[in-house]
């Protein structure tokens, strides 16, 4: 490994950051963002925007296991989250999927049959068949991992309340200057 070589692996250049903040906007002009947050009301605007259904699939997560995983199926995309971690954990990992997703990044499935019975065993060997992880390249990983951050920061944002003139002279005349 070259010097510096590290620190680009470990902190987004300024071009990534970029990309990933352009993507961010753009989600965000075509989905909104539903107030109060709630990610099953943004997921139903994303596949409405993408015109796909989304399935969330919650897992029992134990040590050694891949915290989320995404899945396009053919005529939908499943996404695999832990559900035994915070709400915010969960929504951090269930964008994680989602950057992985917009970004159209693709990986080679590496778990069992028998894995993914275990992992989730109310479901049918089939349905999970190396759904639950996969291996992804550093790069991905890193551009899935800031997006979701810049993503999750700007959906669960407080809306900016904006006051126009009407609103402004009225609050003067009840209570004065």
């Amino acid at each position: 490994m070259a010097v510096g070589e590290s620190v680009r692996r470990r902190f987004p250049g300024p071009k990534l950051r970029a990309r990933c903040q352009r993507r961010v906007e753009d989600l965000v002009a075509r989905t909104g963002v539903p107030v109060p947050w709630c990610m099953d009301r943004w997921l139903d605007r994303l596949e409405f925007d993408r015109g796909r259904p989304i399935d969330l699939c919650a897992i029992k997560w134990t040590q050694g296991d891949a915290f989320g995983v995404w899945r396009a199926q053919r005529d939908h995309d499943v996404i695999a989250y832990p559900a035994n971690t915070s709400g915010p954990h969960q929504d951090h990992i269930i964008l994680h999927e989602v950057a992985h997703m917009v970004c159209g990044h693709r990986g080679k499935c590496i778990l069992s049959n028998e894995d993914a019975q275990r992992l989730a065993p109310d479901l049918g060997p089939a349905a999970f068949a190396h759904l639950l992880d996969r291996a992804t390249g550093a790069d991905d990983e890193q551009e899935a991992e800031l997006l979701a951050s810049l993503l999750y920061q700007r959906l669960t944002r407080a809306p900016q309340v904006t006051t126009d003139q009407s609103t402004i002279a009225r609050v003067e005349y009840v209570f004065g200057e």
